[in-house]
């Protein structure tokens, strides 16, 4: 069974709660990625900041990213989910809360990796693609 951390990406990529959105916008970019973790002057995750947090936090509400602070647009509290959840879970999770990114937690609750549907997709395609050899030989 596949599991979080087999699929996760591993790579941290955060801002502080105090950035501004359009450092956070120049980081999103920069990374390609769609969503960076909040984290606190202590490195504690506390939210997660989403191109849809930008859409309907900044740009739907005509806040200037230059002026906002990432901590009055961020989504929190921040849900995660276990490197050890399968991918099921992980499905289930972000389907019922409208989400494509989660952070994932190791047992610790420390924050380890992000996960995102991209990487949820890719996964349940090959693991379909696998039985559809299997079925073949």
């Amino acid at each position: 069974m596949t599991i979080v951390k087999d699929i996760m990406n591993s790579q941290i990529f955060s801002i502080g709660q105090d950035k501004l959105v359009i450092d956070a916008v120049q980081e999103l970019i920069s990374r390609n990625v769609g969503a960076l973790a909040v984290t606190d002057s202590g490195g504690k995750l506390i939210g997660i900041f989403s191109e849809r947090d930008l859409l309907k936090r900044v740009v739907g509400k005509n806040q200037d990213p230059k002026k906002t602070s990432i901590k009055s647009v961020m989504s929190s509290p921040v849900m995660t989910i276990p490197d050890e959840a399968s991918i099921g879970e992980a499905m289930v999770k972000m389907s019922d809360n409208h989400i494509r990114h989660l952070p994932v937690v190791n047992a610790k609750a420390a924050f380890v990796g992000m996960l995102g549907i991209r990487e949820v997709a890719t996964s349940l395609a090959q693991i379909q693609i696998d039985l559809l050899m299997e079925g073949k030989n």
